[in-house]
């Protein structure tokens, strides 16, 4: 009798023992389950916030010329570059690069205005040296052989076109 109702507690007590292990078990995983949940929805929320902001933002009109919807292949242009290849087709690909019209918009001293020298009137932007400007052309003609020079979004949104139109603009 006194041995049998020690038994019995003992028993009671291990099996409420493994039952609070696998309540506590199961309340990880479903903690683990919700926190996943969350942090999937978060990082939808953020993209799609992000892509919203890329659609309808003010800045960046440049690079959103080039690229109208974002893609998961440009990051790819950089793939095995050195900082100086991949720094050049950065600045080739947002237009924030030392030419004229960059300089003259962000007020640089000595740049009174933003016009190419070769004298067409055209601001001297990417665009305007890449495809058009008649003091680059010889170098252009060179540097990009073989490269789809129609828009300056096909020139840029190649490896081979990026890195050829960051070669030339080192020259």
């Amino acid at each position: 009798p006194r041995s049998t109702t020690v038994a019995r507690v003992k028993l009671d007590t291990e099996i409420s023992l493994k039952l609070s292990e696998r309540e506590r078990e199961a309340r990880a995983t479903q903690s683990r389950e919700i926190q996943e949940l969350v942090k999937a929805a978060l990082k939808k929320r953020s993209k799609d916030r992000w892509k919203d902001r890329w659609k309808e933002g003010t800045k960046g009109a440049h690079s959103r010329s080039l690229q109208p919807r974002l893609q998961a292949r440009i990051p790819r242009l950089h793939k095995g570059l050195r900082k100086p290849q991949s720094a050049m087709i950065i600045q080739l690909r947002t237009g924030k690069i030392g030419f004229r019209s960059f300089l003259y918009h962000r007020k640089v001293p000595g740049v009174e205005d933003p016009n190419c020298s070769c004298g067409n009137g055209a601001e001297m932007t990417v665009k305007h040296v890449l495809l058009d400007c008649r003091d680059w052309k010889d170098l252009r003609e060179q540097a990009l052989e073989g490269q789809d020079r129609r828009s300056l979004e096909r020139l840029l949104s190649t490896r081979k076109g990026c890195l050829a139109a960051a070669r030339m603009v080192q020259q």
